[in-house]
């Protein structure tokens, strides 16, 4: 009875609280119970050997893995294609303070992966001046031309120049990669990028036209990324160039006893080589307008020149230095001196066009000629004539172009017809004297150019109509020349 009278009371107390709309409104806000989910184990492995060598020789900032970049179309279907990608972008650094938490170490399951072909890892060296080694891959590619036997027969070539060089085949199995130790002696990551760039690759470009040998490229990779700091915080950060960790694990030995040098030996007379302005003239003649161009040594000696008085006039006139394409390229003073030298040594075409591709043959041969360190990229290009427009310094004969036709086929169009301001030209004219004073003050006054842009002029009636008012003003020309 009395167990009976007290669940009783318990039911009449629970009645009653559940009437109570106080009690109601409490219930009706509570969140409804979730169970909390556990987390995945993540995985692990040991700290092997090579694993600990690679860690201690690159950069802990970030790494690199293969990611999906588009797909790219072949006659057997449609292909996904794949290439080397930082797993930090850039903006994740800025404008904070490097702590422990900011590192990306390669994990050793990872390394595991990438050493069994189940994963492709991709480092940059370490740019730290304590850091006393650089790990850098010397990349023989053979994608367009050449084979794998004439990478081989190079990295052989390799060897003798640098005694226990380790090589091994590329990702794609056609190419060679060769990896050089580099004793930085306490360099920041500018210096010895610099060093890297200017001396020793055009020291291996020059052994393949010395030796003969059919490769499409050689160039070095692995370089590492250069931090600049304002208050403690990062400001800037121009990132290396992604090479791939070795990947035969078995050859682990080979890795550390590979060819080391320092950069007191790149600094001597050995890597002393000079850019071959024929060799530049034969590799843009395809662009057919400028096999005429010639960039000798003096021309070229002007480019740090003309960049160092362009720096203080771009920043204060507001030039784009950065491109806003979801991949924040960096457009620097030395890519405006670039732009420059080239419409100063490459006139336009006998008609007056000025044609893309010619500015960008002309661009990528002093590239890979070892003559500028600034890669060709058509945005940068594109946004620095855009704003020489803007200040004036263009002078549009014709704005528009066409390179197809009707019926959807490629066939021969018309370039935009322009000129860039004569006075920016004279900064690479060795026949006047400029003084040292007119590379600061060159941009201060704006041209008398419009502000043009490139203008699609599609469709065959257009085009017939341009060629046809170009043909009448030939013929006028002839007229008055024999009445005169």
């Amino acid at each position: 009875m009395i167990v009976s009278d007290i669940e009783k009371d318990k039911k009449n107390n629970q009645d009653s609280r559940f009437a109570d709309p106080t009690y109601q409104t409490w219930l009706s806000g509570r969140k409804p119970f979730t169970p909390k989910l556990k987390r995945p184990k993540t995985r692990r492995a040991t700290t092997t050997p090579p694993a600990a060598w690679i860690k201690s020789i690159v950069s802990a900032l970030y790494y690199g893995k293969l990611k999906p970049v588009g797909t790219e179309y072949t006659s057997n279907g449609s292909v996904v294609k794949l290439s080397p990608r930082p797993v930090r972008k850039k903006e994740f650094y800025l404008g904070k303070t490097l702590t422990a938490k900011s590192f990306a170490e390669i994990p050793n399951y990872l390394l595991q992966d990438h050493w069994a072909n189940a994963e492709t890892l991709y480092y940059v060296s370490d740019g730290s001046p304590k850091a006393r080694w650089a790990l850098l891959m010397l990349d023989i590619d053979v994608h367009k031309t050449g084979s794998t036997t004439e990478a081989k027969r190079f990295a052989k070539i390799l060897e003798s120049h640098f005694p226990g060089l380790y090589w091994e085949p590329s990702t794609n199995g056609r190419g060679i990669h060769c990896y050089l130790l580099l004793d930085k002696l306490g360099l920041d990551a500018g210096s010895v990028n610099n060093l890297a760039l200017n001396r020793l690759q055009p020291f291996l470009r020059a052994l393949v036209d010395q030796h003969g040998i059919n490769v499409e490229l050689v160039e070095i990779k692995g370089t590492a990324p250069v931090v600049s700091f304002d208050y403690g915080r990062v400001a800037a950060l121009k990132c290396g160039t992604l090479a791939k960790i070795p990947r035969n694990v078995s050859r682990f030995h080979e890795w550390e006893s590979t060819a080391k040098i320092t950069v007191a030996q790149l600094l001597g007379n050995r890597f002393d080589v000079e850019v071959s302005p024929a060799k530049i003239v034969a590799y843009s003649s395809r662009a057919g307008s400028t096999s005429g161009a010639k960039f000798g040594k003096d021309v070229l000696s002007r480019l740090d020149w003309v960049a160092e008085g362009l720096k203080p006039q771009l920043a204060a006139l507001g030039a784009p230095n950065q491109l806003n394409n979801g991949r924040s390229r960096l457009i620097t003073p030395l890519d405006y001196a670039i732009a420059l030298m080239i419409h100063s040594v490459c006139p336009p075409n006998s008609d007056g066009t000025m044609p893309y591709a010619s500015v960008r043959e002309v661009w990528q041969s002093l590239y890979h000629s070892g003559a500028i360190t600034r890669a060709w990229n058509s945005s940068k290009y594109t946004a620095i004539r855009n704003w020489f427009s803007e200040q004036g310094q263009i002078n549009w004969t014709d704005n528009r172009f066409w390179c197809d036709g009707g019926d959807g086929k490629r066939t021969k169009g018309i370039a935009c017809k322009f000129t860039v301001n004569a006075d920016l030209l004279a900064l690479y004219d060795l026949s006047t004297q400029q003084t040292a004073s007119f590379r600061y003050t060159c941009l201060s006054n704006r041209g008398n150019g419009q502000n043009l842009r490139p203008k699609w002029s599609g469709g065959r009636d257009q085009i017939n109509e341009i060629r046809l008012r170009a043909a009448e003003q030939r013929v006028d020309a002839i007229i008055f020349s024999v009445a005169a």
